[in-house]
């Protein structure tokens, strides 16, 4: 056996060399991300529950649950998050899937590139750009009129439904990216078996598909929740008078100069709310993607 075939012996100078390499590789993410992430929100927390600056409490907290138009918008921004993701999920899943699963690999670079257009975009020529798609006679409104869907001059500009349009085009390029790379990993065999056993699409969905590509699922549903919930560029712009979101309070406050600590709390009711819900999605997409019960046979044909 040659000597280069045989494998380090694991002492303990061995593991405290690779230990040490390790922690120079890691060390420079690992300052970044608490300079950047964890400090600034170990900070707002601070002033969040801080009273005057001299004693933590919950004085902040409960003036804005007793304000009910901070739970009204607090509900509406959390109803836009969950509306926008579920769509997006629900467009963005079969273009993954295509893509992964159908289309040959001189062709993926291509689409994928395509995909991530609006992504690479600049957040505001996107929102100008959705003005115009969305205005009245634009090329979204124009082919609504032809069929007489709508009526001349008809816009949803100005509107929330706007704001959700906006955020589902935002969403689209991410979530297919994350879902793509579930969707390429499925091996055809293991759909073919299923069919073989007598699976029909559906219950192949549900026992192959959906459980291979479920923490993917998690993931793009935190990152498309999240970042819909605290946005607020979009329906500033889009939204008109009725589309205001909580994001558009605390960034008004912001700009205004108000007091640090209710913004602060403010911030952080919104964050501890969108996680919340991201938790309970996360939680009903594992439930959903247990596997289900054997199949037998003389009901396999009829799954």
């Amino acid at each position: 056996m040659e000597a280069s075939s045989v494998a380090p012996r694991r002492t303990p100078r061995y593991r405290a060399g690779a230990l040490a390499g390790s922690v120079l590789l890691a060390g420079p993410g690992v300052i970044l991300l608490a300079l950047f992430s964890v400090v600034p929100l170990v900070m707002l927390l601070f002033e969040a529950f801080g009273s005057d600056q001299r004693a933590l409490g919950l004085d902040q907290f409960a003036r804005i649950t007793e304000n009910p138009q901070y739970m009204w918008l607090l509900l509406r921004t959390l109803g836009t998050a969950l509306l926008v993701t579920v769509v997006s999920i629900a467009i963005s899943w079969p273009v993954a899937w295509t893509i992964g699963q159908h289309v040959g690999e001189r062709s993926r670079p291509a689409l994928l590139a395509l995909v991530i257009i609006p992504f690479l975009t600049s957040q505001l020529l996107l929102i100008y750009a959705m003005m115009v798609l969305l205005g009245a006679g634009g090329p979204l409104m124009a082919p609504l009129e032809a069929l007489g869907l709508a009526e001349r001059g008809d816009s949803i500009l100005y509107t929330p439904w706007a704001t959700v349009v906006m955020f589902v085009y935002e969403s689209i390029s991410v979530i297919v990216i994350v879902l793509f790379t579930a969707a390429e990993r499925i091996d055809v065999r293991l759909l073919a078996a299923s069919r073989s056993l007598g699976a029909g699409r559906v219950r192949t969905f549900f026992t192959v598909i959906f459980p291979a590509t479920a923490v993917p699922l998690m993931a793009a549903t935190g990152i498309t929740f999240v970042a819909t919930a605290g946005a607020f560029a979009e329906s500033s712009v889009l939204g008109g008078p009725n589309g205001t979101l909580f994001g558009n309070v605390i960034a008004g406050r912001i700009s205004g100069g108000a007091a640090e600590g209710p913004t602060a709390a403010l911030s952080v009711v919104l964050l501890v709310a969108s996680l919340l819900v991201v938790l309970v999605l996360a939680g009903l997409i594992r439930r959903l993607a247990r596997p289900l019960r054997p199949l037998r046979l003389d009901r396999g044909a009829r799954a």
